[in-house]
């Protein structure tokens, strides 16, 4: 017997102090990052917490790509906090960092606390980003500080209780975060739908959310107040995001995991490089070949041969990250041949272990992904 469910309520067409009116917190606890702090993304919060007399601290030392230092300084602010309420307002770094905290923080607390006495905070996440989908997954992704290997935690206690899509608090993402986090969006809903464990649920989201992205991310990406694409990209994110959390990934993930550590690309960049060596590898699969073929065809690009659809399918990726500004190989982005060889045994053998590869659509092997990794200069 399999079954579907979803956890998260989705909120949207709304702003985050609408959504905030139907709690009634006691104390709260709002995560962000500095950059969003400074553009005053939280003084609406803060405004409405002090009209309401609700107690509020505010954890902001998040950074790209968080590590687990970032993570043990969260546990001790949320024990300090002790929060009915968590909040993280801010990309997915934001929302993976407050992810991760509420994970340790209940694991910690299950060791003195019978499960019955456990509260869990209710946790809401604000994304300011539409790419990710951590708004609505079970998933984290936390730097290990010592070895730079990023891992993926899963876990249903890290759920978020709500999503919140406030399109407002995206207008004034740069252009170049737009088409970063786009694409990341683009490659979740393309892997879930390739992916080993797709199921008619996730082929549903990755769809919808496919033809949402080529629909609008280039209008959001060169008209920074577009309002409607921004808010179908944000709606797009989630679909992605719900997608994956069913299915998995696929080896574009691992890979761009892997590069993005050592080399710190950003993560939706990282993706957008790696996508079409990933897709042109996985041609030798003839269900991934069809599927590819079904994608083509939601493009206008589809032909009586499943392999000649997957080609244009592959040609109009290649398109998309060019007319996004989008790197075509590492040198593009100041990553040297001779640091990838260095580096190359380290890349694959993170690749290789990473959480989202054994849900690929067929087996790999290290010298599969070195081969794809030597195809990015």
């Amino acid at each position: 017997m399999r079954t579907h469910n979803e956890q998260t309520r989705i909120v949207y067409d709304t702003t985050i102090v609408d959504f905030l009116r139907e709690l009634s917190p006691k104390r709260v606890c709002l995560t962000s990052d500095p950059f969003m702090i400074k553009l005053g993304a939280l003084a609406p919060v803060e405004d409405y917490l002090k009209e309401q007399g609700v107690p509020y601290k505010i954890f902001s030392d998040v950074k790209p790509n968080p590590d687990d230092s970032l993570v043990q300084e969260g546990l001790v602010h949320i024990f300090n906090a002790k929060p009915d309420l968590i909040v993280a307002i801010g990309g997915g770094s934001a929302i993976d960092l407050a992810k991760a905290i509420m994970y340790f923080c209940l694991e910690i607390k299950k060791e003195f606390i019978s499960g019955e006495n456990l509260k869990k905070p209710y946790f809401a996440a604000v994304p300011t980003t539409s790419g990710t989908g951590s708004e609505v997954t079970n998933y984290t992704v936390i730097t290990d500080a010592e070895t730079g290997a990023k891992r993926v935690i899963q876990s249903n206690l890290m759920q978020p209780d709500a999503a919140v899509l406030d399109v407002s608090l995206t207008l004034t993402a740069p252009a170049h975060v737009t088409a970063d986090s786009g694409f990341d969006a683009l490659t979740h809903a393309m892997e879930a739908y390739t992916s080993l464990l797709a199921t008619p649920f996730s082929d549903a989201y990755a769809l919808k959310a496919f033809e949402l992205i080529f629909a609008n991310l280039v209008q959001a990406f060169e008209s920074a107040d577009s309002r409607c694409a921004k808010e179908n990209m944000q709606i797009a994110a989630s679909l992605a995001g719900l997608a994956f959390n069913h299915s998995g990934l696929g080896i574009n993930h691992s890979i761009a995991h892997s590069l993005g550590a050592i080399f710190h690309i950003p993560h939706g960049r990282a993706n957008a490089l790696v996508l079409p060596s990933v897709m042109a590898f996985n041609l030798k699969n003839q269900g991934v070949t069809r599927r590819y073929a079904h994608l083509a065809g939601m493009l206008g690009l589809g032909f009586d041969d499943p392999q000649r659809s997957a080609a244009a399918l592959i040609a109009a990726v290649e398109a998309f990250k060019l007319r996004l500004g989008l790197p075509s190989c590492l040198q593009d982005l100041g990553v040297a041949r001779e640091q990838v060889e260095q580096a190359m045994p380290r890349i694959v053998e993170n690749a290789f272990n990473d959480y989202c590869t054994p849900s690929h659509p067929f087996s790999v092997t290290r010298d599969d992904v070195a081969a794809i990794v030597k195809e990015l200069f």
